[in-house]
């Protein structure tokens, strides 16, 4: 019987290749090039209620992108960002991706008859999001 962390970390999100793409690249943007701690080079998926968001930050800077998407059930898995970001770059376009937990640590990334699995961290090894202060924060509609 699977542990309730195993069970809170089962599911699965269905985007379009390009939509998944994008949002890589817009969270990638805090994602530091040498990093002095290794949880760094990585970015958060965060999978639940119909969205995707992905988190990531080099402490000093947080990018968090949210995609609606159709998923089932949900996960927060801290996976490697450039890792991520080749294994898109090698799918098929104008494809549908699915992304599904693996665990707590894995992530099985498909397309077509391709899959591809990372190996990832537990959310609770990912910085913690410092929550927002409402004079300093913004938001604002993305396109690259």
């Amino acid at each position: 019987m699977p542990s309730v962390t195993e069970k809170a970390c089962t599911g699965k999100v269905t985007l379009e290749k390009s939509v998944i793409e994008e949002a890589v690249k817009i969270a990638g943007i805090a994602v530091p090039q040498i990093t002095p701690v290794q949880i760094l080079g990585n970015m958060l998926v965060d999978v639940g209620s119909g969205t995707l968001n992905l988190t990531a930050t080099d402490t000093q800077m947080w990018v968090r992108h949210e995609v609606q998407c159709s998923s089932e059930g949900g996960f927060k898995i801290a996976v490697p960002a450039e890792k991520f970001k080749s294994i898109l770059a090698t799918l098929q376009d104008a494809s549908a991706v699915g992304l599904t937990s693996e665990g707590s640590e894995k992530v099985a990334v498909s397309c077509g008859k391709s899959v591809f699995r990372m190996a990832g961290t537990a959310e609770q090894n990912y910085p913690a999001y410092p929550g927002l202060n409402a004079e300093k924060a913004f938001k604002f509609q993305a396109k690259l």
